[in-house]
């Protein structure tokens, strides 16, 4: 599933509320983290690109892969994608989590 960074209202400590409902719990997204990587500890959530066209976070929970795409609108919308980008990576890392950096 691939959203707008837009379609986010609420990051808090549990994760992120998307506008249609959908919540990505950054709990579950840890706990399938150290699954697939096979980790007995770790504090990532999902990866991250700021290079790629438009740069993203994506998360995993359980079989479900879910982009947060950070592109903006308009004239600047390279510059306004990477404003959402790092403000969505640093409300990430207040909560005490992180992600694997991809670019």
């Amino acid at each position: 599933m691939r959203y707008q960074y837009q379609n986010i209202q609420t990051i808090n400590k549990d994760g992120l509320v998307l506008s249609d409902g959908f919540i990505i719990s950054f709990w579950d997204c840890n706990h399938t983290w150290k699954r697939m990587k096979k980790a007995e500890t770790s504090s990532c959530v999902g990866e991250r690109d700021i290079t790629a066209d438009s740069p993203y976070f994506r998360f995993f929970v359980d079989d479900q892969i879910i982009e947060i795409l950070c592109t903006g609108k308009g004239l600047f919308k390279r510059r306004q994608g990477e404003k959402d980008f790092e403000r969505l990576q640093q409300e990430i890392l207040r909560y005490g989590y992180t992600t694997f950096d991809l670019s």
